[in-house]
């Protein structure tokens, strides 16, 4: 991961022109790896309704496997009632059933593609233990491995709903798959009728747990607490909330890149009927430099695409995405998803999925128009003659450099002589990532001043700057 100064960061560019934001290419792979149960042959009779699933996923080092743990209705009527030709023009009948039973459950992996659903032998179903329940009536949880914790008997944690009891609630294990009973917090009761995401965080030495709240009881709004103990948590405190109806984050796991939090926010469209989008999820990317302070990376625009269909036309993931934060393979990161083929609210089958991206490309800028656009570094200082950039050029496409003395706000950029865009060479070194020289002179001979360098995009996404240049920030 060679880029450090993304250009997502505003503080980190000093000149626009006819440029915008974008979402960088994430790479879905079409197969599924984990179909719902029920209507498989045999049939898994306690994966009734993945739904949401929630999924928490990650490479255990000390079982070498991957895990991920989700949520599931392991009984729900409404569900079982109908085969799956009969629900393409029906209403999913929540309402009209008994209450839904939900828990939590793990499938394994050796290698990411192939899963599991390992025999556990700790919860009964239908007079059985062979199934891969590991709690029952909880649903929403996160389940992380604490390597900073002391005690082996809490070095898995794991925080959910606890539908009993109509709290949230925390559990810890040795292992991973041996819980114990869920301790209800003590401290507050907020719904957490979502993914209750629990994480260490080094910057802060405390445990953060994202969770939700209800704004005027109608919107979904983000919620954050912290704790020391994992037991006894702050007063839970909204950080973001989206726009109305149609834009309310449903949940939002939380991972961090070179010391920025990034969130993967489940973007619930529920107001304006007449709407494509209406009762549908999609997955956007968020971002903060302090965990409170949150931003959306582009709003409106999906970070893991749904894919184009609706309900019985055979698109796994056309109507809901939840994702989990990413697991790193082979220097990129793979984030594994519960894609749904329907409506949030009506009936549809959820299968587990992943796509995959470069970590330094999560965002950047591209041209407005077919002319093109040109981007600035902030003031910098140059040091050598290493400037390098993280883009993806198209076949068809350019990436040029000038290097510029700072002007005002109004006046055109004026390029010091030699460092023009058309003296500028660009040449790839790896995948996505380009080496910038001049063929007039070396970066290190430019004068020891502010400059900024400017890059003129055709086709071309930028999603940041490094090398032997060291931004100019303004004093605090």
């Amino acid at each position: 991961m060679s880029v450090r100064y993304s250009t997502l960061f505003d503080y980190n560019i000093g000149y626009l022109y006819n440029v915008k934001k974008v979402i960088g290419k994430i790479e879905k792979d079409p197969q599924v790896l984990m179909a719902e149960g029920y209507f498989l042959k045999p049939s898994i009779r306690w994966e009734q309704r993945i739904d949401n699933g929630y999924p928490n996923v990650f490479y255990d080092e000390a079982y070498k496997e991957y895990r991920c743990y989700y949520t599931c209705f392991i009984k729900d009527q409404a569900s079982t009632e109908f085969r799956l030709d009969q629900r393409i023009n029906l209403e999913y009948p929540l309402h009209r059933y008994p209450p839904r039973t939900a828990g939590i459950l793990l499938t394994t992996s050796k290698d990411g593609i192939h899963w599991i659903r390992p025999s556990l032998g700790i919860c009964e179903y239908e007079g059985s233990r062979d199934n891969n329940i590991l709690l029952t009536n909880v649903h929403g949880a996160s389940v992380f491995r604490d390597e900073h914790e002391t005690d082996p008997a809490r070095r898995y944690k794991m925080a959910m709903r606890h539908d009993a009891h109509k709290k949230v609630a925390v559990s810890f294990s040795t292992d991973g798959i041996h819980w114990c009973d869920p301790i209800d917090l003590p401290n507050y009761n907020a719904p957490g009728d979502t993914h209750n995401f629990a994480f260490w965080d080094d910057a802060i030495d405390r445990y953060v747990l994202i969770t939700r709240l209800w704004a005027q009881g109608v919107i979904r709004v983000v919620a954050r607490s912290e704790s020391e103990d994992f037991i006894n948590w702050s007063p839970p405190v909204e950080i973001y909330r989206g726009d109305g109806f149609d834009d309310q984050l449903y949940s939002m796991p939380v991972f961090k890149l070179r010391d920025v939090y990034y969130g993967l926010g489940s973007v619930y469209h529920g107001g304006d009927r007449a709407s494509k989008d209406f009762d549908c999820v999609d997955c956007e990317l968020l971002y903060s430099l302090d965990g409170l302070n949150w931003e959306r990376a582009v709003r409106g625009e999906p970070f893991i695409p749904r894919g184009m269909g609706r309900y019985g036309e055979g698109v796994p993931d056309c109507g809901c995405i939840y994702a989990s934060i990413p697991v790193e393979q082979n220097g990129r990161y793979i984030f594994y998803y519960f894609g749904s083929n329907g409506q949030h609210t009506n009936f549809r089958e959820s299968s587990l999925m992943h796509a995959s991206i470069n970590p330094d490309k999560l965002a950047g800028y591209a041209a407005k128009s077919p002319e093109g656009g040109y981007l600035g570094t902030c003031q910098v200082k140059i040091t050598g003659d290493r400037l390098v950039v993280a883009a993806d050029i198209s076949d068809s496409g350019s990436l040029r450099a000038a290097v510029c003395r700072p002007g005002s706000l109004h006046s055109p950029i004026k390029p010091i002589d030699g460092y023009q865009f058309e003296n500028s060479i660009v040449e790839e070194h790896t995948d996505g990532e380009y080496h910038i020289s001049f063929k007039t002179g070396k970066l290190s001979q430019l004068p020891e001043e502010p400059l900024i360098v400017v890059f003129h995009l055709d086709k071309t996404v930028l999603y940041g700057y490094d090398g032997d240049i060291e931004p100019i920030r303004r004093k605090k």
